[in-house]
């Protein structure tokens, strides 16, 4: 029983939430509501109400509380795992930018070694080129010192045995030696 009929206790609801802070009103002030008020009547249980609804909010707190718990230890081990992942990735990389180091210096010096090389190639190029020219030059020269010689004075020639002249002249220096030799030892006739 209310002590003061003027005074109720008055529950704004919603479809989706109750408040559940009861207040105090006059029955005067009840017009500039604009939602759906439920107005304290006898018999209606408005204790049950506040604590189902109380239990419901420690229920939701708690499930929030476990649900921010379970969030904070996932963030906590995808940190863990990602700064671990950081750390191998860093040692990785220190170990990359040595290797890059040392490789790039290696390729420097194998350019500098193909450099060379190179100009190596070009100097036996350009050396055998110089070679071959004086080369033919000089078989050319020597054929035409040959050709001089063979057509220019025939009595200067010195004059083959017969035997020699038979095959072609194409003895070898030994034979071409004993030949002479044989013919110094045989008895002219006059």
């Amino acid at each position: 029983m209310l002590a003061d009929p003027k005074i109720v206790f008055v529950f704004s609801v919603n479809i989706f939430n109750v408040e559940t802070r009861p207040q105090r009103i006059s029955l005067y002030d009840l017009h500039n509501w604009g939602c759906f008020i439920l107005i304290c009547v006898l018999g209606f249980d408005f204790l049950f109400l506040l604590r189902c609804r109380i239990l419901a909010n420690r229920e939701a707190a708690a499930r929030s509380k476990e649900k921010k718990t379970r969030y904070t230890t996932e963030m906590q081990r995808k940190l863990d795992t990602l700064q671990t992942h950081a750390t191998t990735l860093s040692a990785q990389l220190t170990l990359l930018q040595g290797n890059t180091s040392c490789l790039s210096a290696e390729n420097k010096e194998l350019k500098l070694r193909l450099e060379s090389l190179e100009q190596q190639a070009k100097l036996r190029k350009a050396l055998k080129e110089a070679l071959m020219s004086e080369n033919n030059r000089l078989k050319m020269e020597k054929a035409k010192q040959v050709g001089k010689n063979r057509f220019s004075d025939t009595r200067l020639l010195p004059q083959l045995p017969p035997r020699v002249a038979k095959y072609g002249g194409n003895l070898n220096p030994q034979q071409q030696c004993q030949m002479p030799n044989q013919n110094q030892n045989r008895p002219r006739n006059a």
